[in-house]
């Protein structure tokens, strides 16, 4: 509408809505649009920001997955890691969300559950630092399953793809403490 005023104000074929000669509203038309139009860009910029991406909404979602952690709320928290994985599947949020279903599984000494979920975030994400620590846990629940060799596994993995890493030190300690 504002345009074919503009259009119409310009060919003469409409008097002038403010009063003021044609070229001076034919201005003040232009900077109102402009006004309009940068509204419109800095609106679908935060919608944009907010939905589309959603990193405001999967920051919000780890926050609060990690505040069900600390109440032990396992339940609650397991699902929003979930939805996170499932959602945003290649993205730092998965990363995070696939250890923290595993780490889940450790504080409720669910073994084999934790061991699946390690052996998940581990094969998704070799190479993300915090796979060091996905293959540490993966041995400490074969040994809490009685299981050696899965232990021995992790341990070998862990030796081999990430040798200067701090797990793998703490990994050297402990085992090496055992005589393994």
């Amino acid at each position: 509408a504002l345009c074919l005023l503009f259009w119409l104000g310009r060919r003469g074929a409409a008097p002038t809505l403010l009063g003021l000669k044609p070229a001076a509203e034919r201005a003040l038309w232009i900077a109102a649009l402009a006004v309009l139009a940068g509204s419109f860009a800095l609106l679908t910029a935060r919608n944009l920001r907010k939905t589309s991406l959603g990193f405001d909404r999967f920051d919000d979602l780890l926050r609060r997955a990690h505040a069900c952690e600390k109440k032990k709320e396992w339940k609650q928290a397991e699902a929003i890691f979930r939805r996170l994985v499932k959602d945003r599947p290649v993205s730092r949020f998965a990363e995070e969300a696939q250890f923290g279903l595993g780490m889940s599984k450790v504080e409720q000494g669910q073994w084999e559950a934790a061991l699946a979920e390690f052996g998940r975030h581990a094969e998704r994400f070799p190479d993300i630092p915090r796979a060091a620590a996905a293959r540490y846990q993966m041995g400490l629940c074969g040994e809490n399953l009685g299981r050696r060799e899965i232990a021995a596994k992790a341990r070998q993995a862990l030796l081999e793809n990430y040798p200067d890493n701090g797990w793998t030190r703490l990994a050297r300690l402990r085992w090496d403490s055992r005589g393994e």
